[in-house]
């Protein structure tokens, strides 16, 4: 098996507004929009961070605010 990167994720609690920084000033294109998820098709997703965060959670870390 191949491992090769494929894409970064962003996770934030400021999803609307990194949405909008990276649509209006950086002029990205979105690819998909899941709602809480999207991707642009740069291969960037930003993905909407929430307290208890499943994948936070099955690394067995919890969010912290700092």
């Amino acid at each position: 098996m191949e491992i090769k990167f494929h894409s970064t994720v962003i996770l934030t609690e400021e999803f609307e507004q990194m949405k909008t920084f990276y649509q209006d000033i950086l002029q990205q294109k979105i690819d998909f929009d899941f709602g809480n998820c999207i991707g642009f098709k740069n291969g960037l997703s930003l993905w909407k961070l929430k307290k208890e965060y499943p994948i936070a959670k099955k690394l067995g870390r919890t969010f912290d605010e700092s």
